[in-house]
C-alpha cells in the first residue's frame, strides 16, 4: 500500500517538473519577447523583420495596444513599407542617433531608433486619436511638422525652402477651406482622414513636391481666372484704347504691310436700278483674299441706300493685297449683281481723304472710308541663362508666341528659326507681327500672350520655360526699347529672354 503511494507521488513530481519545464521560456525565447511585443532583427540599414511571439492567453492571439493594433500587425506594417524607404529610413537612423531621449528609448526598448520613434509616435497618435478622433491627428500631421520646418526655413539663407514651404501653406489654407465647405459629406466617407494624412504628406514631403504641382496647375489657373473676370475695368480701357488705334502711319514699303484695314461702307448714290417690279434692296459683298464680309440689306433703299457699316481684314503683303466690293441685289429666289469695284489695298491707305466716293464699274459711286491699324511687332531677339533640359549632347532651343484670347490675329509666323547646339544661350533676331481682331473681340475675355522656349527633339519638343505677357504689358512696353523678361517652368525662373515690342 505504501510502495503504491509513493509511486503515485513520484509520477505526480516528474509530472509537475515536466509542466514547469514548459511553461518556462527558454533564453532565445526571452530576447524574441520585449514587453509583450515581437522583436526586431535589425539589420545595418536600420530595417527590421518579426518573429512572432505568442500572447499569455492561451498562446492564440497577438498582444493588443489600446487602439485595438495588435503590435505584430505593426511589425508587419512597418516591415512591408521598409523596402519602400530604405534610404530616407537611413538617413532618419541617423539624425536620431542625436536625440539624447530616442536613444535611451531605442536602448531599453531594444529596438532601432527609427522603431523607437515609430511607437513613441503611434502612441502619441493613438492617444490623440482616442482623445479628439482622426480629424485632430490628420491635423497634427499636416500642421506640426510643416510649421517647425517652416521656422527653420525662414532662419536659413537659401530661398528655394522659402518657396516649398510657403506653397504648401497657400495649398494647406484651401485644402482647409474647400473642406469646411463639404463638411457634412467628407464627414461619411470611410477612412478620409487616413487620406487626408497622406495627401498631406505628399504636399510636403520635398521627394514628391506634390503642393507645387497642386498650386501650379489648380490654384494658379483659378486665380488667374479670377483676376481676369474681376479686373474688367483694365480690360474697357485697353479696349477704348485699341479701338483709337486707327490711321497709324502706312509703311513706306508695301511688303511691310502688316496689320488690319478697317473699311466703312457708308452709302451709294445712282445706282443701276435692275429690279423689273418693286424696289431693289441693295447690299454689299467685300473679300480680300479668302476672307468675305458682307453687309445688311437696305430694305427700299432703291438706287440711293446706306448702310454705315465697318469691317475688318487681315493684312499680308504675301497674300492678294486687292479688295473686290459687290453691290448686289438682295431677291427670295436669288441675289442679283448691280455692280461692283477692285482696289487696292496700299492706294486706298496711302490717301490721305479717308472718307471718300468711289466710282463703279457701270453706274454710281460707293461712299468709303478705310483706315490702317499697325499691329504689334514683338521682336525675340535672344535668351541667356537658360536651363538645360537636354540629356545627351547639346540643345536645340527656340521661341514661339501663342496668342490667347478673342482679341488676336496672327498675320506672320510666331515661331523663330531653331538656335543649333547650344546649351544656355540662343539668338534668334526674329519677327513676329500680331493683328487685333475687332470684329471677335470681348471686352470682358482675357486676352494674353504667352512666350514659349522649348528644346527641339525629333520625338517631343521640352519646354525651357514660358512667360505670360498681359494687353496692358503690351501697351506699357511698346515703342520702350529691348527688354529682358524672365521665363518660368515649375514655378522657378529657368531663363531669360531679350524682346522689343515696336
Amino acid at each position: 500500500m505504501r510502495s503504491s503511494q509513493l509511486a503515485k507521488s513520484s509520477s505526480k513530481n516528474k509530472y509537475n517538473s515536466m509542466r514547469r519545464r514548459k511553461s518556462k521560456p527558454s533564453r532565445s525565447q526571452s530576447r524574441n519577447s520585449v514587453t509583450g511585443s515581437g522583436y526586431f532583427d535589425v539589420d545595418d540599414a536600420g530595417l527590421s523583420s518579426p518573429s512572432h511571439s505568442r500572447s499569455s492567453s492561451g498562446g492564440k492571439g497577438h498582444s493588443r495596444s489600446a487602439s485595438g493594433v495588435s503590435a505584430q500587425e505593426l511589425q508587419w506594417l512597418v516591415m512591408l513599407l521598409s523596402p519602400m524607404f530604405k534610404e530616407e529610413l537611413s538617413q532618419v537612423e541617423r539624425r536620431l542617433a542625436k536625440v539624447h531621449f530616442i536613444d535611451s528609448l531605442s536602448r531599453s526598448l531594444k529596438l532601432t531608433r527609427v522603431q523607437a520613434a515609430a511607437a513613441l509616435a503611434t502612441a502619441i497618435g493613438a492617444v490623440v486619436f482616442l482623445m479628439s478622433g482622426g480629424n485632430a491627428l490628420s491635423n497634427l500631421i499636416g500642421f506640426v511638422y510643416p510649421l517647425y520646418a517652416s521656422f527653420k526655413a525662414v532662419r536659413s539663407v537659401e530661398k528655394d525652402d522659402d518657396t516649398h514651404w510657403l506653397t504648401y501653406w497657400v495649398v494647406y489654407g484651401s485644402f482647409t477651406v474647400v473642406q469646411s465647405f463639404f463638411q457634412g459629406i467628407v464627414s461619411k466617407i470611410p477612412f478620409f482622414q487616413i487620406f487626408k494624412s497622406l495627401f498631406l504628406m505628399w504636399c510636403f514631403l520635398p521627394k514628391y513636391n506634390g503642393a507645387e504641382k497642386i498650386y501650379r496647375y489648380v490654384i494658379y489657373r483659378i486665380t488667374l481666372w479670377l483676376k481676369f473676370h474681376d479686373d474688367r475695368g483694365s480690360m474697357r480701357r485697353v479696349s477704348s484704347f485699341l479701338h483709337k488705334m486707327v490711321d497709324d502711319e502706312v509703311p513706306e514699303n508695301q511688303e511691310e504691310l502688316y496689320g488690319v484695314l478697317r473699311i466703312t461702307v457708308h452709302s451709294a448714290r445712282g445706282l443701276e436700278d435692275i429690279q423689273k417690279i418693286g424696289i431693289q434692296d441693295p447690299y454689299v459683298q467685300l473679300r480680300l483674299g479668302d476672307v468675305v464680309h458682307r453687309s445688311r440689306a437696305d430694305r427700299d433703299g432703291h438706287v440711293n441706300p446706306k448702310w454705315n457699316e465697318t469691317f475688318d481684314f487681315q493684312i499680308d503683303p504675301d497674300e492678294t493685297t486687292k479688295i473686290t466690293i459687290k453691290v448686289r441685289n438682295e431677291n427670295h429666289v436669288a441675289d442679283d449683281s448691280i455692280d461692283r469695284l477692285e482696289l487696292d489695298v496700299y492706294d486706298l491707305l496711302r490717301n490721305k481723304q479717308s472718307r471718300r466716293w468711289h466710282p463703279l464699274n457701270r453706274k454710281g459711286e460707293l461712299e468709303l472710308a478705310a483706315h490702317y491699324v499697325a499691329p504689334i511687332k514683338i521682336s525675340i531677339l535672344e535668351a541667356r541663362k537658360l536651363d538645360d533640359v537636354q540629356t545627351v549632347g547639346k540643345q536645340d532651343p527656340f521661341a514661339q508666341l501663342e496668342l490667347m484670347g478673342s482679341w488676336f490675329n496672327p498675320t506672320h509666323a510666331l515661331r523663330t528659326p531653331t538656335s543649333q547646339d547650344t546649351v544656355h544661350e540662343a539668338k534668334w533676331n526674329h519677327d513676329c507681327f500680331i493683328n487685333y481682331n475687332f470684329d471677335e473681340a470681348h471686352d470682358d475675355e482675357p486676352s494674353h500672350v504667352v512666350l514659349s522656349v522649348f528644346n527641339h527633339n525629333t520625338t517631343v519638343n521640352d519646354l525651357i520655360g514660358d512667360v505670360r505677357i498681359t494687353l496692358d504689358q503690351l501697351d506699357a512696353w511698346q515703342h520702350t526699347g529691348p527688354r529682358w523678361v524672365s521665363i518660368e517652368r515649375d514655378m522657378r525662373k529657368s531663363g531669360e529672354v531679350r524682346i522689343n515690342i515696336a
